[in-house]
């Protein structure tokens, strides 16, 4: 099931982001995180930056939403990334 589990995030970061590649900088100006779990969205949180660090890019876009799925409407994914 993690198998399957790990597999739908890549396909739903790969939709909100069909051109990012962490090796090309020019990909790297933002990340969507629609769609995605807190958990999944922290994995990518971190391999973004990264891949920005390596890239010697200052600064990057991280697109959360504003939580319209979540049960009391608040953004988790904000919350989170903001940490």
């Amino acid at each position: 099931m993690e198998r399957n589990n790990i597999r739908a995030a890549k396909e739903i970061f790969a939709h909100h982001n069909p051109s990012y590649d962490p090796g090309t900088a020019s990909t790297l100006s933002k990340c969507d995180l629609h769609g995605l779990y807190v958990r999944e969205a922290e994995r990518y949180t971190i391999d973004h930056v990264r891949a920005c660090q390596q890239a010697g890019l200052a600064k990057t876009i991280i697109i959360t939403g504003r939580g319209k799925g979540s049960k009391d409407g608040d953004s988790k994914l904000m919350m989170d990334v903001l940490q």
